[in-house]
């Protein structure tokens, strides 16, 4: 596939904004109820342009951060510049999802309201199935993760670009979870793609 142009011509690393503060979810949901029903018919874009502007978000940051550096750095910056949009996009995502819903009372029910509404609202389909410890502990599955439909197994290239995409929607649950007012690290997985774990550890 022909590489997306880079958007940027400086070779500085992007600053990239500190996390919204975190707000207990209750606190606003009033004003989330207003907001949604005052807000514009739903705006919609093609999976593919969206995939599209994910890939080049990869290219982009990596780009940049090989001209601040010289050379690319193993677990490197750009993959954590990526968690953080996605972070972002969660935190404000979740706001529409459970405007109208009940309130999560405890990191379960936070994690089902994850696992249902908000990944279908992204996927177009549930987490397939969800574990957990009762100790803090919970496994997302993905047998079928729609953006790695296209990525291949047995190419080394594939599952690096893979494992850093991964970043992304394990950045977009923990900003989803953070907004419903729990700290959580987020780590995907995979061993055959598309199958895909989210483990996500709550924090006390």
């Amino acid at each position: 596939a022909p590489r997306p142009p880079r958007l940027g011509s400086s070779g500085a690393a992007a600053r990239v904004p500190a996390p919204p503060a975190r707000r207990p979810f209750a606190a606003h949901r009033q004003a989330l109820s207003m907001a949604a029903a005052a807000a514009p018919g739903r705006r919609e874009v093609s999976e593919s342009a969206f995939e599209y502007l994910l890939q080049a978000m990869l290219y982009t940051l990596s780009d940049t951060e090989e001209g601040a550096a010289g050379e690319e750095r193993e677990g490197s910056t750009a993959s954590a510049k990526l968690e953080q949009i996605g972070y972002e996009v969660g935190y404000k995502l979740i706001e529409s999802v459970a405007a109208h819903r009940a309130i999560a009372q405890d990191p379960l029910e936070a994690c089902k309201l994850m696992c249902k509404d908000a990944y279908t609202e992204i996927f177009k389909k549930q987490v397939d199935k969800l574990q957990t410890n009762h100790r803090g502990m919970f496994v997302l599955s993905d047998n079928n993760f729609r953006w790695l439909a296209r990525y291949a197994s047995n190419d080394p290239q594939s599952r690096e670009a893979a494992a850093r995409l991964l970043h992304f929607p394990s950045g977009l649950i923990r900003g989803a979870l953070a907004n419903l007012g729990y700290t959580s690290v987020v780590q995907a997985e995979f061993k055959s793609l598309p199958f895909v774990t989210f483990s996500v550890r709550m924090k006390s």
